[in-house]
């Protein structure tokens, strides 16, 4: 059917089949970051022993000290491990945890590292999943067809914004929804790597392609920008990542480890938010992410470490 096949061209778009060989270096960076900061909490050493950090707030991460074994950590948005050594990862931990709304991709991501002491947690973070994005496509994507080349511009983002609020009413949005997924003090550390900017992408990815089409091919507007629906997603992720954020370090008893997408020039977004929220915490380092290198894009990521012990700095 043409209305799925657009839908699976899409989610083929958030598919990187060379992510595990093209992030071979920025994963060992990653899981060195991970297990050096881990250390560190636990050892209640100094900012310098994770990171030295420069006037430009960059910096360069201490080699991994995987000699203290730790109890347990939880990997959130851990997709296919593509981006953390979970192999590596698990000879530190007694205990190890999964979660994603992607079973088959987490299934994936261990037979690969060939370990066992590995839990998977199928959940969502927000109270969403690729269901409702899917949901909210077809719907509007039925409503452009019925509508023709009767449908106004006004009509189809407000057609737009009605869907989205429909298909995200569930969102997680009190501490108390947060916590259903996210129990207080529940591993040792955790990490959220690349997944504030994930949280509604698939919705915002999907509308802009329909949009797109729709705009050149019913109002004859080639590259029309980014749409007002984008601005009421930027108003849920400024209310709601800063709870997100405040149930990740509920979780973690020791350390807590974010990596979002840092370009202060071109902001990504759930990214910005997740950063500007974290910005009174100085421990930060900074690694390129080589997304997808046959397109030439990488990203800058900014990487915050957290001790739950310690106030903000």
């Amino acid at each position: 059917m043409e209305i799925e096949q657009a839908f699976d061209e899409i989610l083929n778009e958030f598919t990187l089949p060379d992510a595990w060989n093209d992030w071979a270096p920025y994963r060992q960076q990653v899981t060195d970051l991970i297990l050096s900061a881990s250390a560190v909490s636990s050892a209640n050493a100094s900012i310098g022993q994770i990171a030295e950090i420069n006037a430009d707030g960059k910096g360069k991460a201490s080699s991994a000290r995987e000699e203290e074994k730790g109890h347990s950590i939880l990997l959130l948005g851990a997709g296919a491990c593509n981006d953390f050594d979970l192999s590596r990862l698990c000879r530190h931990y007694e205990k190890v945890t999964l979660l994603d709304t992607d079973e088959a991709a987490m299934r994936r991501g261990v037979e690969r590292a060939g370990t066992k002491n590995v839990s998977l947690k199928t959940a969502s973070l927000t109270g969403l999943t690729a269901e409702h994005a899917h949901r909210f496509f077809l719907t509007l994507y039925l409503y452009v067809m019925e509508r023709g080349r009767a449908l106004l511009e006004e009509e189809f983002e407000r057609a737009a914004e009605d869907f989205f609020r429909k298909e995200t009413a569930g969102l997680f949005c009190t501490k108390e929804d947060f916590k259903t997924v996210l129990p207080e003090k529940s591993a040792d550390v955790v990490t959220a790597i690349g997944l504030h900017s994930q949280l509604f992408s698939l919705f915002s990815y999907s509308y802009l392609v329909l949009r797109s089409n729709v705009y050149a091919e019913i109002f004859s507007i080639e590259n029309p920008g980014e749409g007002p629906l984008q601005d009421v997603i930027r108003g849920m992720d400024d209310a709601m990542i800063p709870l997100l954020n405040e149930a990740i370090l509920s979780v973690a008893r020791k350390t807590a480890v974010f990596g979002c997408e840092h370009d202060p020039e071109h902001p990504t977004e759930g990214a910005y938010q997740c950063l500007k929220n974290l910005e009174t915490y100085r421990r930060v380092y900074d690694l390129i992410w080589p997304f997808d290198p046959a397109r030439g894009r990488d990203f800058p990521m900014r990487f915050v470490i957290v001790s739950t012990h310690e106030p903000t700095q």
